[in-house]
């Protein structure tokens, strides 16, 4: 990151460079990256490198697509981010809960980004944050980061990587997405029986609670599509989210002022599970968010 910074510094915000043939555009300009993801979003592609590299994990995902492809995936997983599912707070209060309860009570030294990376599920849920958790959940953490990872040295060593065999990465690709796949399996087999079931006439609403994997599966019957979907958004939510969580509490631990004003706002619930919009009055919390994501631009 010091290597780039020192580039843009030296060059300004947007810059060139060609390396072994292949030549870079980097640019930090503002109007730039409107330009790119939002004015002129459909002038751009991703580009052959970052499709080809993408593909052995992300397959034809919303993040590894173009064109046609990049449509339907839109399509595909528009309706499952509407404001109602993004408001249901309490469908994450006993993932909280369990995230909390693996933080000593005696004052001792805490990974808390080990438990944040870990706090995502798919519905069934992979109890990852579980004590004794299974040895598969743990397992494919390891590979989709050893995946991620791969991808990352394929982009900088690109277009050598297609001369390299690399187990690592095939094993990795391999065992991340069987370990989704048999997820996705299952919440297509829920689907059918609940088709089933309203076909026999039980009109019974049998979920009562929102599940993403099995709100894809309502959209298509097609396992590797929906498997690609899945991992696109676990690459895109995960990290960022966790990074930013770790962040927060970084910061919090060096400033007690900032935790204790955030504290006496916080205590305003007495207790309770915030809704969607008791959250959106937290001005302060809000803030603190907000500043923390300066920490690692």
């Amino acid at each position: 990151m010091e290597y780039t910074l020192e580039k843009y510094r030296r060059h300004g915000n947007t810059f060139a460079t060609s390396v072994l043939g292949d030549d870079d555009i980097f640019t930090a300009e503002t109007e730039n990256i409107k330009t790119i993801l939002a004015v002129k979003f459909k002038q751009f592609d991703l580009g052959e490198t970052r499709r080809r590299t993408f593909h052995p994990l992300l397959g034809d995902g919303i993040f590894a697509a173009d064109g046609p492809q990049w449509e339907h995936s839109r399509t595909l997983l528009r309706p499952s981010f509407t404001r109602t599912q993004i408001a249901a707070t309490d469908l994450h209060e006993r993932h909280i809960q369990r995230l909390i309860s693996r933080i000593p009570r005696d004052g001792s030294t805490v990974d808390l980004q080990e438990l944040f990376f870990n706090l995502f599920l798919f519905g069934e849920s992979v109890e990852s944050l579980r004590l004794g958790s299974s040895a598969g959940s743990s397992s494919f953490a390891h590979h989709f980061n050893v995946a991620q990872d791969e991808i990352a040295f394929s982009m900088v060593i690109a277009p050598f990587d297609q001369l390299i065999f690399r187990p690592r990465f095939r094993e990795s690709v391999r065992e991340a997405r069987g370990y989704v796949g048999n997820f996705v399996k299952k919440a297509i087999e829920y689907r059918h029986s609940l088709d089933a079931e309203k076909h026999a006439g039980d009109t019974t609403d049998s979920q009562s609670r929102y599940v993403f994997l099995e709100e894809l599966a309502k959209e298509t019957d097609n396992p590797s599509d929906i498997t690609d979907q899945i991992l696109n958004i676990l690459l895109a939510g995960r990290d960022t989210t966790a990074s930013l969580l770790s962040m927060v509490f970084y910061n919090l631990a060096r400033r007690p002022d900032i935790w204790d004003l955030l504290r006496s706002e916080v205590a305003t619930l007495d207790g309770k599970c915030p809704s969607f919009e008791e959250l959106k009055q937290l001005k302060y919390l809000s803030w603190v968010i907000n500043e923390s994501k300066f920490n690692p631009v």
